[in-house]
């Protein structure tokens, strides 16, 4: 888990957010406070709105991080947003039009004050982004969080970041659902790619690596060319398939290889939720794509889910985080 979503989750009242304006040093290269006037002049709303789109332009450039709102700066102070509701309403709005491109996965969520009806504070995690480098559209300048605040970046650094932008973003995914019968209990999680960059992925390679022996492991109808699945058992047993110029994922695509496949004994007969029940390992590469190994503990949980009727989408980012998506 990123350290800005760790903080993000960690502020639930407004006690927490107390702690950390009690802290030696507040802010920090994940945390930024700022005040929101009450009913702003025009001029004063222009000023607040460059301010959010330069925060979101450093933070999503940077290793993200969490912006509270709802803080006076000098002296540092709680001063709750009237109407606060309302008001995460208008962020949200403000969201697409703050920056370029608009950052994948901020999230905001208001946080009661302890007195006054209606008021409080707007929490707003601003992931890093593989989208990056991000522009604020108010001043049309690029941010990066450095240390406790927000520069300017420099041409180079913007280059730098562009030039890894247009490059495929490679994230393991898997696909799981399951069915049941009287006899038997089987879940099928089908194993491949999902492409988060904004370049085609070209010739990529999936590998499946150390497959457990009561797995068994079959191509996917979408390849078409089977002469390029590779079965191997030396030190370990893999399954291997190595692609072509005809294959190429696009932009947010999915590319699925392999379906692994698990019987089991009558639902009744299984451990209770929340044991560990399989890990997957995956090598995947393409070109301008380096490759990157990642490794997805499907749970008790997640068989149940399976076998419940759903289908989970499970996908592994860069850092190693698992996110779960689950459609009954």
């Amino acid at each position: 888990m990123s350290a800005a979503r760790t903080l993000f989750d960690s502020i639930a009242s407004e006690q927490d957010i107390q702690d950390l304006i009690d802290a030696d040093e507040p802010e920090t290269l994940h945390l930024d406070f700022k005040e929101i006037l009450d009913s702003p002049n025009k001029k004063q709303k222009k000023e607040r709105d460059e301010l959010l789109a330069k925060a979101i332009s450093g933070f999503a450039n940077a290793d993200g991080g969490v912006l509270v709102l709802g803080v006076q700066n000098k002296p540092r102070n709680l001063k709750p947003i009237a109407e606060v509701k309302c008001f995460e309403q208008e962020v949200n709005e403000l969201l697409s039009r703050l920056v370029t491109y608009p950052v994948p996965g901020v999230e905001t969520d208001a946080v009661p004050a302890s007195s006054g009806v209606g008021k409080g504070y707007i929490k707003v995690l601003v992931p890093a982004s593989d989208l990056a480098p991000h522009r604020s559209q108010k001043d049309k300048n690029y941010y990066r969080r450095t240390g406790d605040s927000f520069v300017p970046m420099e041409h180079y650094e913007i280059a730098d970041i562009f030039s890894r932008r247009h490059h495929p973003v490679l994230v393991f995914c898997v696909r799981l659902w399951g069915s049941i019968s009287e006899r038997e209990s089987r879940v099928l999680a089908t194993a491949g790619v999902v492409n988060k960059g904004r370049a085609m992925a070209r010739y990529p390679l999936f590998e499946l690596v150390d497959i457990p022996k009561d797995l068994e492991v079959q191509p996917t109808h979408t390849l078409i060319r089977l002469d390029r699945w590779v079965q191997q058992q030396d030190a370990i047993k893999r399954h291997r398939y190595q692609g072509c110029s005809e294959d190429v994922i696009h932009g947010s695509e999915v590319l699925e290889f392999f379906h692994v496949i698990k019987d089991y004994e009558p639902l009744t007969r299984l451990t209770p939720t929340g044991d560990v029940e399989r890990q997957l390992s995956a090598r995947f590469a393409a070109e301008g794509f380096p490759v990157t190994e990642s490794v997805l503990t499907l749970t008790k949980r997640d068989v149940d889910e399976a076998l419940s009727g759903g289908t989970l989408t499970l996908e592994v980012d860069s850092r190693g985080n698992t996110r779960r998506t689950c459609i009954a």
